[in-house]
This record gives C-alpha cells, sequence and structure tokens, in this order.
C-alpha cells in the first residue's frame, strides 16, 4: 500500500492551483554594483512550503530554500550578491514549469467533485483483509449516520485515488457531508477535552486532599466531560433536525460517533469536497491539526463510549 501520510492527488491538485501563481521572485540591480535588491519574496516563500506538503518536487524546493539569507529575513527588500539570484531564479523557473505540467495533467485527468461528497483516508492497513474490513466500518458508520430521512444521505464510491490510502464517497446530500464534519471535530474536541480533564485530575491527586474530597472532584470532572460530549451531540442533532423524541435516531448517531471516533484513532481521516461550500467545509477540523492531536494525545478509551 500507499505510505499512509501521502496527500491525494486531488489535493495536490488545489495546492497547486492556489500556489503557482504566488511563485513571484521579483529583484532589481543595483547600479555600480553586482548586488541585487530584492522586491518580494515572502510570498514566494509561503507558497513554496505550502507545495513542499504535497511531497512533490522537492530537488528544487530544497535548492531554494537552503539560500539561508533569503529564508531567514522577513521583510523584502533586502540586499544580496548576484550570485544568490541565480541560485534562486533556476529552480523556481523549473519549479513553476514542472508545476504547470503537473497542474494540467491533473487538471485533464480528474473529473470535477460532487459538492456532496467527502474523502476518506482508509487508517493504516498492511493486506487486502483489513481493507476490506476497513471499508465495512466506514459504510456501518455511515449507514447509520446518514441514511434516514432526517439527513437524506447515500453512500456511492467515486474512486480510489492512485497512489494513497484516500477514496472518495458521495453522500447524496450537504447536510451528510456537514454532519460527518462536525462528528470528526467532535472527536478532535472531545481528545483535547479528555486529555485537559485527566490533567486537571493528575495535578489534583499530588494535592493534600482527603479522599472524600478527590471522590467528589473525580466525579465533578467525569460530569463536565459527559456534558461536553453530551453539548456536542445534541447540536449534531438539532443541525440535522433530529427532535429529542427519536430515540432510535439518536442511538444510531452515538453508534456512529462512536465507530468513526475508533476510526479516526487508528489513523482515518475525513475531508469535504473541494466543490462543497465554505460553511460546510468549516465543520471539519484542519487535517494536519486532526493528525496532530489524534497523534500526539492519547486521550482515555472512555472518550466516546458513552457516560463515565
Amino acid at each position: 500500500m500507499a505510505d499512509h501520510d501521502t496527500m491525494r492527488l486531488r489535493d495536490i491538485q488545489h495546492v497547486l492551483r492556489a500556489q503557482l501563481p504566488r511563485l513571484q521572485f521579483r529583484h532589481e540591480q543595483i547600479p555600480g554594483t553586482t548586488n541585487q535588491r530584492v522586491l518580494a519574496f515572502r510570498e514566494m516563500l509561503d507558497a513554496i512550503r505550502t507545495i513542499r506538503n504535497t511531497g512533490m518536487f522537492t530537488k528544487e524546493i530544497d535548492a531554494i530554500l537552503e539560500n539561508d539569507v533569503l529564508v531567514r529575513h522577513v521583510e523584502d527588500g533586502i540586499i544580496v550578491t548576484g550570485d544568490t539570484i541565480s541560485n534562486v531564479t533556476g529552480p523556481l523557473r523549473q519549479l513553476q514549469s514542472r508545476g504547470r505540467v503537473l497542474l494540467e495533467t491533473l487538471d485533464a485527468n480528474l473529473d470535477e467533485e460532487p459538492e456532496a461528497a467527502i474523502a476518506v483516508r482508509l487508517p493504516a492497513v498492511a493486506d487486502l483483509d483489513t481493507v476490506a474490513d476497513a471499508l465495512k466500518e466506514i459504510q456501518a458508520a455511515l449507514q447509520q449516520l446518514i441514511l434516514n430521512d432526517y439527513i437524506k444521505g447515500d453512500i456511492r464510491l467515486i474512486a480510489f485515488d492512485r497512489g494513497s490510502n484516500w477514496l472518495e464517497l458521495f453522500l447524496g446530500s450537504l447536510m451528510a457531508v456537514r454532519v460527518v464534519g462536525m462528528i470528526v471535530r467532535m472527536i478532535m474536541d472531545v481528545r483535547l477535552k479528555d486529555v485537559d480533564v485527566a490533567t486537571r485530575w493528575e495535578n489534583l491527586r499530588t494535592m493534600k486532599i482527603g479522599n472524600d474530597a478527590l471522590k467528589s472532584i473525580q466525579e465533578a470532572l467525569a460530569s463536565e466531560l459527559d456534558e461536553f460530549k453530551r453539548e456536542r451531540s445534541e447540536a449534531i442533532a438539532q443541525v440535522a433536525g433530529i427532535p429529542a423524541s427519536d430515540n432510535e435516531m439518536r442511538a444510531r448517531i452515538k453508534f456512529a460517533t462512536a465507530a468513526i471516533s475508533d476510526l479516526v484513532s487508528r489513523g482515518a481521516a475525513f475531508l469535504p469536497s473541494g466543490a462543497t461550500s465554505e460553511e460546510v467545509r468549516d465543520e471539519f477540523p484542519q487535517l494536519a491539526t486532526l493528525n496532530s492531536v489524534m497523534a500526539n494525545l492519547p486521550g482515555s478509551k472512555k472518550e466516546l463510549e458513552g457516560e463515565h
């Protein structure tokens, strides 16, 4: 299988479309010298660092970023030697040329994304059996969550992304995409809240507090975490239009949330379609933030398993 952190082709397409126009490096000769004044380069460096996240064009990007005299400055207008200019403009032209060719190729070969679609990164897998199991888990969670009269969702496979562990799914409605995003953000926020509560508990345990008081504090902290989860679950139900009287549907959301939480804890990720409205996209956490939180903050096994 591909590297688990490989960026999908469609995301590379989005990055190149947004960043290639920003690769502007303007400079002028200083009269009477061989030095040059750099008029604009910070936006170029920001664009290069963003493109570097795709894993593409590492030779050209490394060659540009090796020029410390530029990288270490924060303001335009610095004076550099002609050699520095040459060391940047050569690989920059190659980066621009190769980037345009790749973007044209991706534009010609990738179909437009449906608005009501998501991309799903499979958990780290080693063989076909575990791939099949992960797909079944994703399908079961989504079926419980979006195949109902409130969300009016659908589940259809659009494509597997070549060279990565990503697949694209059509979910049938923007509400379905929005609810998935809210659940993924809730999973991340519950992990953060769980770690916060656990940290406060450990700090209190080191203080000279009686056993009865400690027990009361522990119960209060557990109730705080449960209330946090309840409020977030209620917000999701309200957005989906699920009344408090529909206990079965709310139980299905709870099951789907726990299933998706387990998948995310094992490395799965969920992203909205690039064609989805900004309002819906904002429901999803940033992939880098989600990856960092889930990898670096262990949390407890009871995060989304119901009441303590």
